[in-house]
């Protein structure tokens, strides 16, 4: 029996109103009427996550912590998969814990909380990219523009995946974007931090 199929039974078993294969399933029916279309993705990836907080004793969706979101994101990083598999991953569990809060069953989404350092994390590599060209071209770190396809590179993400991201220091002013003169490709530089 296939690792998917182990984890579908999981969502099949008794269980208490409480738990968390009892919130997946709520989950489930929910979005089998709202948005049939992404039903059997949707379900595919809970089990898969269900699977997973199993393995490390989560038994309520009340549960769920940061810190076990991050550890999740950390094995689902280690994932021999391609990067737009773990996006969608991430996406599907972001889509039910945000419903839980709409059910008052979690305070707060875990996991946009987590989301929430990525542009930290993501300006740290810019910076380090820049002052490095800057030093490599001996000019100041604020006359460097750098791509998206250079900054994924030191940031270890496709440049797809860093768009929001961007675009979330584009509007906190942390960045300046810079469109060619054909206005197809854009590259970044430093601004001053608000």
């Amino acid at each position: 029996m296939g690792l998917l199929a182990k984890h579908w039974r999981l969502l099949h078993r008794p269980v208490s109103e409480d738990s968390l294969v009892a919130w997946m399933r709520r989950y489930l029916t929910w979005l089998a009427a709202a948005k049939a279309s992404v039903y059997d993705h949707h379900r595919n990836e809970l089990a898969n996550f269900l699977g997973w907080c199993e393995a490390i004793g989560i038994e309520r969706a009340a549960a769920i912590t940061r810190a076990q979101i991050d550890a999740w994101q950390g094995d689902l990083a280690a994932q021999p998969t391609q990067p737009i598999h773990r996006q969608q991953q991430r996406q599907v569990i972001a889509a039910w814990l945000r419903w839980l809060v709409t059910q008052g069953v979690l305070a707060s989404d875990p996991l946009a909380e987590a989301l929430h350092t990525q542009p930290r994390a993501l300006l740290a590599a810019i910076v380090r990219l820049v002052e490095a060209r800057a030093g490599e071209l001996g000019l100041t770190p604020a006359a460097v523009r750098v791509t998206r396809r250079e900054i994924a590179g030191v940031w270890g993400r496709e440049p797809k995946q860093m768009h929001d991201h961007l675009r979330t220091l584009v509007d906190a002013g942390y960045l300046a974007e810079h469109a060619s003169a054909h206005g197809q490709r854009l590259s970044y530089a430093l601004s001053a931090a608000p």
